[in-house]
């Protein structure tokens, strides 16, 4: 799709997963919850929301309903693995969620949230960067294609 609209449009798309802007080890050694705990709605995201709107955040609600396990070897659902992800298969494919999430986020807390979020920051702000210099690099070439596409 990306390259669709880099074609349609003659722009440079990037994409970005946000779970390849944080440290794995840092996640790993600072974790609380078990292997299953990291996915969505998790540990991490409902840090995250503590550390932005903890007001807001009712963690009485919180329970392990949703623990993410998979015996796929190259399709962990936790990020924070040392299972080598190959492929990704949606969570609704591999489990039957209860509450539409994907991991434990009953060790949530503030502090592990304000971590994440400024490494996530940070990462994007790298990403950015980066991208700006390489795209206006490109910007300037003069493509030798014969095809309609960019």
């Amino acid at each position: 799709m990306a390259r669709s609209v880099g074609d349609d449009f003659k722009v440079f798309p990037a994409i970005a997963n946000i779970f390849n802007m944080w440290d794995k080890e840092f996640v790993k050694k600072n974790r609380k919850s078990k292997e299953g705990g990291i996915g969505h709605a998790c540990e991490i995201e409902t840090s995250v929301m503590l550390y932005l709107s903890g007001e807001n955040v009712d963690m009485s609600l919180a329970d392990d309903t949703d623990m993410m396990t998979s015996d796929l070897k190259y399709c962990p659902v936790d990020f924070a693995t040392d299972k080598k992800r190959r492929y990704y298969l949606s969570t609704w494919y591999l489990e039957n969620s209860t509450h539409g999430a994907a991991g434990d986020p009953t060790f949530a807390t503030k502090e592990f949230g304000e971590k994440i979020h400024k490494m996530t920051v940070d990462s994007l702000v790298e990403v950015i960067e980066e991208f700006y210099i390489i795209t206006s690099k490109l910007e300037k070439r003069v493509l030798k294609r014969k095809n309609t596409k960019f």
